[in-house]
């Protein structure tokens, strides 16, 4: 598992290690806040280095990003799980809403994350996370909706765009 929002020395680690330092990262964020989460706390949490953070990472900017990143990779692999798994848009489109609405209650951190993201005052994390977040679904939801339209399983005259756009935000 590589990530965008960190250093390629975070990226060549193993990935339980990963896991073990985005996990705890996760659950800092979540329960804090942001701005009160504190590196020192998770890099102790997570038996690495103060240093090594920041050799993993350039600020707690990119170490937050790189959860969102890990969060919605999990997320993106169960949903294309259920797209590849069914034919029938109906229960691709069940399939897709239920895995979602598990995933939530499953990944409580990241839940609280997001929602901490989206209420906290900082406008320029929240307009970059909830568009990473939701790009993620909605992208998957028009390309699932573009091959549905395409195999005339739904209306001809929908856009999936828009129909994705709408989905995504029930």
């Amino acid at each position: 598992m590589n990530f965008k929002s960190c250093k390629k020395t975070f990226n060549r680690i193993d990935d339980q290690k990963k896991a073990a330092v985005l996990s705890t990262a996760m659950n800092e964020f979540a329960e804090n806040g942001f701005n009160s989460a504190n590196i020192n706390i998770i890099a102790e949490k997570s038996n690495v280095s103060v240093g090594a953070m920041y050799k993993y990472f350039d600020s707690k900017r990119a170490l937050y990003l790189t959860c969102v990143e890990w969060a919605m990779m999990h997320l993106n692999e169960k949903i294309e799980a259920v797209i590849k798994e069914h034919d029938d848009f109906m229960t691709i489109f069940e399939g897709i809403i239920r895995t979602v609405q598990k995933y939530a209650g499953e990944n409580e951190a990241f839940t609280k994350l997001y929602y901490e993201m989206a209420t906290e005052s900082n406008a320029e994390y929240a307009m970059l996370i909830s568009s990473q977040v939701e790009g993620v679904t909605s992208n998957l939801y028009a390309a699932y909706l573009s091959k549905a339209k395409a195999d005339k399983q739904i209306r001809q005259d929908i856009d999936p765009r828009f129909f994705a756009f709408f989905i995504d935000n029930l």
